[in-house]
């Protein structure tokens, strides 16, 4: 099992971010506007796996410290 388990890259311009890993990384991200107020594209993955998106949410901006890292653990899992 991968110690990450799911990341968050905050993004002020949702668009611009997003066509820049589409293009540098030569994928296509599944975009979903899932909750009021948020953005959210997701890098494509295979659960179980690591996976993440590019988030634009009144709550996140991009800075420094801006990236969200999840990590895996076992609370609140079946083993």
């Amino acid at each position: 099992m991968n110690a990450v388990d799911w990341f968050e890259i905050p993004a002020a311009n949702f668009e611009r971010a997003c066509a820049f890993y589409e293009s540098t990384l030569a994928i296509k991200l599944n975009t979903d506007n899932y909750m009021e107020n948020m953005q959210l594209a997701a890098f494509p993955y295979q659960h179980p796996g690591v996976g993440g998106a590019v988030i634009k949410a009144d709550h996140l901006q991009p800075s420094a410290s801006g990236t969200l890292v999840y990590l895996y653990t076992r609370v609140g899992r079946a083993p």
